[in-house]
């Protein structure tokens, strides 16, 4: 069997699409021609990247009197992005974060 080489965001995918499919995961592999083992490998790899870890995450006011743009990707692949940042919508966004 030839090796194909896949990207962090193609396994993304390939994981996302199989509980959709239907199909076992035996039976998922064996469509789209995946390792089954690689699939397992991928699986444990981002899911323990993913998991959220218990703690705080410290943010530091700029010391610059404004910021233009805003951007934030977490860990688990949310993304905010705030273009003409505002403090108020900043705090009423986390919020919203801090609810989910």
């Amino acid at each position: 069997m030839k090796k194909i080489f896949r990207s962090k965001k193609q396994w993304q995918k390939i994981l996302f699409a199989q509980p959709t499919s239907g199909l076992s995961i035996s039976q998922y592999c064996k469509n789209k021609n995946i390792n089954i083992s690689n699939f397992y490998a991928w699986r444990k790899r981002l899911i323990s990247n993913e998991s959220p870890k218990p703690g705080f995450l410290r943010l530091i006011k700029p010391s610059f009197p404004t910021l233009k743009d805003l951007h934030i990707e977490t860990p688990n692949g949310y993304k905010i992005e705030l273009n003409g940042f505002d403090e108020l919508i900043f705090q009423k966004i986390l919020g919203l974060v801090k609810a989910i």
